[in-house]
């Protein structure tokens, strides 16, 4: 039997986490501190809700997804031990759009977490997010999915 590999990433720019997060954006916005923070400390990492415009891939979502199919391979470790879920990072878009300080959260072994850092290192730089019109440093938090279908 033949694996076909299926590199079903399911990568939306911000996943859960980040949506989870965004229920909290009008609030976030409506307070005049981050504003003010974004100009005097301009070291300070903000989370995803604290920004008027969030931190985005160069091209959207379909330009990411398209990047991460054609970057990412599948580890042959990973094949054979049929490994499949997701690997979450965290890294932080700066203000430049380079992304820094990348780490993986919850991992899946079997080179899957090597192989996600290693094409997250490669990405394009992001747009980078904002407050209030000043770009500022952003952590994000993104999964990305691995799953093998057999073919006959």
């Amino acid at each position: 039997m033949r694996i076909k590999i299926q590199k079903a990433i399911l990568f939306a720019s911000v996943l859960a986490v980040v949506v989870c997060l965004n229920l909290n954006k009008a609030q976030a916005q409506s307070s005049n501190g981050a504003a003010s923070t974004a100009q005097s400390d301009p070291e300070k990492i903000y989370e995803a809700a604290e920004c008027s415009e969030m931190p985005s891939f160069p091209g959207g979502e379909v330009a990411m997804s398209k990047f991460l199919q054609k970057t990412i391979k599948y580890p042959k470790d990973a094949i054979r031990a049929e490994k499949q879920g997701k690997v979450f990072v965290e890294f932080v878009v700066e203000k430049n759009g380079e992304i820094t300080n990348l780490k993986v959260l919850h991992g899946l072994g079997y080179g899957l977490d090597e192989e996600t850092m290693r094409t997250i290192r490669l990405m394009p730089k992001w747009l980078p997010g904002r407050v209030n019109g000043v770009s500022v440093r952003v952590k994000m938090v993104v999964p990305v999915s691995y799953s093998i279908t057999n073919s006959k």
